[in-house]
């Protein structure tokens, strides 16, 4: 996608990896807001730094490690473990040939167990190696870069007390699982930053949109009553653009922000043909999966897949491949309960606009090295390091 693309914008499945078929030369991938970020912030030197982290493995996350690697990060300072329903094994293949320990458990899906505690065990796996290679006291600063507070939490519960850590968390549900844990360290608060907030909620939902009509469609569904739970600030901006196509309806913890109410929830159900959860946790139990009409399309538009249970309609019909819909008794369960954001298709999904969500990660890095380890608890984003990135976008 073009650079003009992006200012718009803004107003697998095994346990193994196999060294994908590469057909002809691969061309890096060149995202010019990281390129310009990276000569900068010239002045940070990552030599003496320890990254440990939890991303999406994809092409825009190599162009932000590439650019940690230009500003002196040794690669194998630099430990990763992916998500089994975002990570391109053509990108974790790339890392791991750069000398970055990038996690094979990083592909792995488990069908039967709930994808928090799989994850669980392979951030453990990762931290392990992290004791077991380092020498942790020697390293000037040790930068946890999280997506989603799995790291954060694991990383505070296994290393050893009084390293030099910085945090850095990503996203809101991270954030809101471990803003009350009262971690010993700093942690940047990327999730709540004004740039992040405001500039790529509209990415993520032209993202969700699309994909969206795109399951519809090879699914050939016909479609006319929806139900939205969950309506925070993603909630309500799907529900925005959605309401003039179906007759959707809204469910909320919040009773204020419902259209039913919570002694109805369960009957109501049968209603629709397409459920959307978007609320970060467990939006519908899978014993109230009797309640459903037949047939129903159930579809996450959050991390993980919690939304519905999902592990638990996986064990009566075990599927390979995280990506899969998983379809029983009229019940259709888009990417097996995982985020419809992601699929195979990875170069629809990573587009070029993601540019601004790396820019924000390199930026807090930036930040992270010169934060005081003393410090503790989430801190706000730099306001300047911010209005940096925007004013940089707006001239690509």
């Amino acid at each position: 996608m073009s650079s003009r693309s992006v200012k718009e914008a803004i107003g697998y499945s095994s346990t193994a990896v196999a060294e994908p078929p590469f057909a002809g030369v691969f061309t890096p991938r060149r995202l010019p807001l990281i390129e310009r970020l990276t000569r900068l912030f010239d002045d940070l030197n990552l030599e003496n730094t320890l990254v440990i982290s939890v991303q999406h493995l994809c092409s825009t996350t190599e162009v932000l490690f590439d650019a940690l690697l230009d500003l002196n990060l040794d690669p194998e300072n630099l430990y990763v473990v992916g998500k089994c329903y975002s990570t391109n094994p053509e990108v974790l293949v790339r890392l791991r040939k750069k000398g970055i320990n990038a996690l094979f458990s990083s592909s792995s899906f488990n069908c039967s167990v709930p994808f928090d505690v799989d994850f669980d065990r392979n951030v453990d796996e990762m931290i392990k190696q992290v004791i077991s290679s380092n020498d942790l006291f020697s390293f000037e600063r040790i930068i946890i870069l999280d997506d989603g507070g799995h790291l954060l939490e694991r990383a505070h519960a296994l290393l050893p007390k009084g390293l030099p850590v910085v945090g850095i968390e990503q996203t809101s549900s991270g954030f809101n699982r471990m803003k009350d844990k009262n971690l010993p360290f700093p942690v940047i608060n990327l999730a709540r930053s004004w740039l992040k907030l405001e500039h790529e909620s509209p990415i993520i939902i032209s993202l969700v949109l699309r994909k969206l009509k795109e399951k519809l469609d090879q699914l050939d569904s016909n479609v006319n009553k929806v139900l939205l739970i969950g309506f925070g600030v993603l909630g309500q901006k799907i529900h925005d653009i959605l309401k003039d196509k179906y007759l959707i309806s809204v469910f909320d913890a919040v009773p204020e922000k419902s259209t039913i109410a919570p002694d109805e929830f369960k009957t109501r159900l049968g209603e629709f043909d397409l459920i959307i959860g978007c609320t970060g946790s467990t939006s519908l139990k899978f014993e109230d999966f009797k309640y459903l009409k037949k047939p129903v399309i159930l579809a996450s538009i959050s991390s993980s897949d919690r939304e519905f249970e999902s592990f638990k309609f996986r064990k009566l019909k075990p599927v390979k491949n995280c990506h899969s819909p998983v379809m029983i008794d009229g019940i259709t369960l888009l990417n097996c309960g995982f985020p419809i954001t992601f699929d195979e298709d990875y170069d629809s999904i990573d587009t070029d606009d993601f540019q601004l969500t790396r820019a924000l990660i390199l930026a807090s890095v930036y930040q992270a090295s010169v934060t005081d380890q003393n410090l503790r608890g989430f801190l706000p984003m730099e306001d300047d390091l911010q209005k940096t990135i925007l004013n940089q976008l707006r001239t690509l």
